[in-house]
């Protein structure tokens, strides 16, 4: 009888000890959230900078349109998405959070982002703590009468007078972003901000418009206007879109 008192509290110590690790687990694996954001030019820059050039370049309209948003977790974290957050604020046509292995965390889309006046929120999310290494998301195309996945719209000085211009681009490439140093730690309980900066000033401040063919008194540029300032300003796009926290 005394044997089966001693076995009954040793089960019941046990039981006792993976209550314990289950709450303290349960503590350790408390979400943090996401502040989610667009800019149209890096922490450093101040607006009038990013969106007027030398006075001779004025941005009045810059909307980009994206979807399946993925942030890559790489920290041996298993633990998954729990929920989206607040309603986006960067006029999306529709909303969708998905998982995917580990932690990462999917935003399906799409969302338009108007970043004219600098920055524009695109969402609002609560995720595992873990380490996020990388942005990945996908250039989409919109519906009409705005149907493209990128417009620019301005006035550029020619011969001292202010000239509109327009540049359209119907892109669905998928852009790659690691995040740099160590990347984005997520920390239970925490708020943290991550931006993708699209980086207005240097898709636009090397374009030669003196070299631009007007119709009716509007510079055109896209895949058939001007498609010499098109490919220039497809490789300055790709090149200076980046990723800060």
């Amino acid at each position: 009888m005394k044997t089966r008192k001693i076995a009954f509290s040793i089960v019941i110590l046990g039981l006792m000890l993976i209550l314990t690790n289950c709450k303290k687990n349960e503590g350790s694996s408390a979400p943090g959230s996401l502040n989610l954001k667009a800019a149209s030019f890096k922490q450093g820059q101040s607006l009038k900078s990013a969106l007027t050039l030398a006075g001779n370049l004025t941005v009045t309209k810059a909307v980009v349109k994206i979807q399946n948003l993925v942030i890559e977790e790489n920290s041996g974290n298993d633990n998954n998405v729990q929920q989206g957050g607040n309603d986006n604020q960067g006029g999306s046509e529709s909303k969708n959070i998905s998982e995917k292995d580990g932690g990462d965390l999917t935003l399906v889309g799409p969302y338009t982002l108007d970043i004219t006046n600098g920055t524009t929120q695109i969402d609002n999310v609560i995720l595992q703590a873990g380490t996020y290494k990388k942005v990945d998301f996908k250039f989409v195309q919109g519906t009409m009468p705005d149907a493209h996945s990128i417009v620019i719209e301005g006035s550029v000085k020619q011969n001292n007078v202010m000239v509109p211009f327009s540049i359209v681009v119907d892109a669905s490439n998928t852009v790659q972003l690691p995040l740099a140093g160590n990347g984005l730690g997520i920390i239970s309980g925490a708020s943290s901000t991550l931006s993708i900066v699209f980086d207005i000033n240097s898709w636009i401040k090397n374009l030669d418009f003196s070299t631009a063919t007007a119709n009716n008194n509007i510079i055109n540029i896209s895949s058939t206007e001007n498609p010499v300032l098109y490919s220039a300003f497809i490789k300055a796009l790709f090149e200076n879109i980046d990723v800060e926290d």
